[in-house]
């Protein structure tokens, strides 16, 4: 059966912004298989999702491993809201 992530109004850091895509493309928005791939319950990345707590460091590295996700994206503001693109960087 499928569980069905829950977003709140705004992405609470770029990070959860970015597992939120990842889990949208890649696991068809279901929460359970995305957490099967990443090694942890539903109930934890629902609550970084939440952005409630971060990654540890070991599920960090899975997170690079799949996505590209960075640590430090976890601690950064969200860059765009939850599905939209991300803005260009800014030319020098």
């Amino acid at each position: 059966m499928k569980l069905k992530m829950h977003l709140g109004a705004h992405a609470p850091n770029e990070g959860a912004r970015q597992l939120a895509r990842w889990i949208a493309s890649e696991c068809a928005g279901d929460l359970r298989a995305a957490a099967r791939g990443l090694y942890i319950t539903e109930s934890v990345l629902q609550r970084i999702l939440d952005g409630e707590i971060t990654p540890s460091t070991t599920l960090g590295a899975r997170m690079f491993t799949v996505f590209g996700a960075k640590a430090r994206m976890f601690n950064r503001d969200a860059s765009a809201p939850w599905f939209g693109p991300a803005p260009l960087a800014r030319a020098a």
